[in-house]
């Protein structure tokens, strides 16, 4: 049994090995502590990315409340500019010379 590698267990993880490669992986998992060791260590710090990742998409309570007072200031933008007389400009009309 040869020892598994650092991106091996990271392409195990992320299901990029082919069946074969993905069997050695597991073997070798089964096998050697140090390898389970890494294995859970780069298990847990994906997760916590993942995690991280999906916190970022959520606004935050600061964020919505900042959404809602943009659409209302638009919303009262729209109605006073609706609201509003055109107001009549007069044009020069130039004259050919």
């Amino acid at each position: 049994m040869t020892l598994i590698h650092l991106c091996e267990i990271d392409f195990y993880i992320d299901g990029e090995l082919g069946p074969d490669e993905a069997c050695e992986v597991e073997a070798q998992l089964e096998s050697d502590e140090g390898a389970r060791a890494l294995f859970d260590a780069l298990w847990q710090q994906k997760e916590a990315i993942t995690r991280a990742l999906e916190a970022l998409d959520r606004p935050s309570p600061a964020q919505k409340r900042t959404a809602r007072l943009q659409a209302r200031l638009a919303q009262a933008l729209y109605r006073q500019l609706s609201a509003a007389r055109p107001v009549p400009v007069e044009v020069p009309v130039l004259k050919p010379s």
